[in-house]
């Protein structure tokens, strides 16, 4: 049985992004800005897939494993979906007519 927190599966998984990111990408675990974190795993997962189609890649892309920079943007798009607390309905929803 895996009782590892999604917070840990993403941890493991953030090696993922391409090198220069990756700090970036502990800081905000850390920090628990997973918005930006969300951000950065989309930025880095478009950077890849453009460089990768380009004539000369660079060299740090080439070494990105795409299955497991998707796993990544999955794991943050889905934690951070459970996190959305729904709006408060307005007061004029339940005016008395």
């Amino acid at each position: 049985m895996n009782n590892r927190s999604a917070l840990d599966k993403i941890r493991d998984l953030i090696p993922a992004l391409p090198k220069r990111d990756i700090e970036l990408a502990h800081k905000f675990l850390n920090n628990r800005d997973f918005e930006s974190l969300q951000l950065l795993v989309d930025s880095s997962l478009i950077r890849v897939k453009k460089n990768l189609r380009s004539d000369s890649p660079k060299e740090d892309y080439l070494k990105v494993d795409l299955a497991e920079l998707r796993k990544l943007k999955s794991l943050i798009d889905i934690y951070c979906e459970a996190l959305i607390i729904p709006e408060q309905e307005d007061d004029e929803d339940y005016q008395d007519y």
